[in-house]
């Protein structure tokens, strides 16, 4: 599987990025450090070139406008396909993710809230 991974580099994408390589995926990986600001539409655009040809995409690179319009192509981009979106370490897009009736985008905030409400139960 093509996966391709904002954030790659560092903490929890870093830790994701190894995990599926170790499994023997292929990890195409987005960072700052590596001269890819998600900010800057140019570089989402060669994110979004990648997205063409990968099965899941990890947006974990955290920025307000950034990450939010890299979800947003990536809905575009494969809606009406089985690939999978993962956004993480972002709040930004929550209410966004609530008004998509996409099967392949799940708010892992709202999933995470509800369990632990029903634990305190």
């Amino acid at each position: 599987m093509k996966i391709v991974i904002t954030g790659h580099n560092k903490g929890l994408g870093k830790a994701l990025s190894q995990v599926f390589e170790s499994e023997e995926n292929t990890i195409i990986g987005f960072s700052r450090t590596y001269n890819c600001d998600i900010n800057d539409e140019e570089d989402r655009q060669k994110v979004l070139k990648e997205l063409e040809t990968s099965d899941m995409f990890i947006n974990n690179a955290y920025d307000p406008i950034g990450q939010t319009e890299l979800l947003r192509s990536a809905i575009k981009l494969w809606d009406g396909t089985d690939k999978f979106i993962i956004n993480i370490g972002s709040k930004c897009t929550t209410s966004f993710i609530n008004t998509v009736e996409n099967p392949f985008v799940r708010n892992f905030i709202d999933v995470y809230t509800i369990a632990k409400q029903e634990q305190e139960q």
